[in-house]
């Protein structure tokens, strides 16, 4: 599938979020993750089974505001996890006026099965749900949230030529190193997992939301799979459900 440049049309570029971008914080806690040197060594590694007593998810959560990236202040934030046969809600926050947040502690007695749900501050919502690359086992810092009405998602599109509709979701996909650095120059393919039938259409995102970012429109309501290939190198397949009129955050590692 070929990935088409989305450029920034009349939009105002947004302040870069600090942090590896969007997910799994490196492994050495160090919270950075812009690393020019591109690190591969987790490729077709075996998942984590250990995590320290406790682990917290933040970030920054940024919105449009007529034609400008501003940051998403005052949007409601939960965080969900599974216990019991089923996810849970487990911890409530509100992005502060700088648009940062944070949910948890989370008990961890090994990595934790959890995802983000932001919702904005007006009627109608238009939720935002990230999923981590994996289980967390660790604390995740800068989390990139992209969260925007209906209407102000439509106007920016249609600014560049592109529209959503909205019987169908949006996957917001942050393609990264072992170490959470941003990748560019990748092959996505988003598919339904029931036919392996090949949905959507993928654009880079990276002159509006940062490196390594991919808007995926017009995504039909379905559990579908990410599919990614970076200079001959198959990722480890991420799986995340898509809700129809919502946006779907989630990130692509080469492994584990």
């Amino acid at each position: 599938m070929s990935v088409l440049a989305l450029g920034v049309g009349c939009l105002s570029m947004p302040e870069p979020p600090t942090g590896p971008g969007g997910i799994d914080a490196p492994k050495d806690g160090s919270g950075s993750g812009f690393d020019a040197s591109a690190s591969f060594t987790c490729l077709g590694n075996q998942p984590p089974t250990t995590a320290p007593p406790t682990v917290s998810l933040s970030g920054l959560a940024t919105t449009i505001q007529g034609t400008t990236f501003a940051p998403a202040q005052f949007f409601a934030v939960e965080l969900w996890r599974f216990s019991a046969g089923s996810y849970m809600l487990f911890d409530t926050s509100t992005t502060q006026a700088d648009g940062t947040w944070t949910v948890g502690p989370v008990s961890a007695s090994g990595p934790v099965d959890a995802y983000v749900v932001a919702h904005l501050p007006v009627t109608p919502d238009r939720p935002t749900t990230f999923y981590p690359s994996y289980w967390v086992d660790n604390d995740l810092t800068g989390i990139a949230l992209f969260s925007v009405t209906t209407p102000n998602l439509d106007n920016a599109l249609s600014s560049v030529g592109l529209t959503q509709d909205p019987a169908k979701g949006l996957l917001d996909i942050l393609v990264t190193d072992c170490n959470g650095a941003p990748l560019s120059a990748n092959t996505i393919t988003v598919r339904q997992i029931s036919n392996s039938a090949v949905v959507g259409q993928s654009f880079s995102a990276e002159g509006l939301l940062g490196a390594g970012r991919f808007l995926h429109l017009n995504v039909p309501p379905v559990t579908v799979s990410i599919d990614v290939i970076h200079d001959g190198m198959t990722f480890r397949r991420q799986v995340v459900p898509v809700t129809a009129g919502a946006n779907t955050a989630t990130v692509v590692r080469p492994g584990y």
